[in-house]
């Protein structure tokens, strides 16, 4: 934990970016390497019948941090994934620990 999620960022830049990545939000987020968790997913975005451009979306799942911490984490991300992006949009979801299982024990 937490755990992000790119949505429309070209597989090869997430790849290249993720260790230098993983190493800032570790140190800001102040959680263990290995409990950071990225995910691409491969979605399709579809208006009026056809299959459209997909906007760049980074979903973090996380407990709940202070808003400083929130701010850093999306200065972060944008740093490694702004480029030449017209938007590039962060979207924090918490979780509450009593609603997070892990091998049948919430946290």
């Amino acid at each position: 934990m937490p755990m992000l999620k790119f949505k429309g960022i070209p597989k090869e830049e997430v790849l290249k970016k993720s260790t230098a990545l993983t190493n800032e939000l570790v140190e800001t987020i102040k959680c263990p390497r290995e409990t950071l968790t990225i995910e691409l997913l491969d979605t399709a975005f579809i208006a009026d019948g056809k299959e459209v451009v997909s906007p760049t979306i980074v979903e973090v799942f996380w407990f709940s941090r202070s808003q400083e911490v929130k701010d850093e984490v999306a200065k972060i991300i944008t740093k490694y994934f702004r480029n030449d992006r017209i938007f590039l949009d962060i979207i924090f979801f918490e979780l509450e620990k009593n609603s997070y299982y892990e091998n049948g024990t919430h946290f």
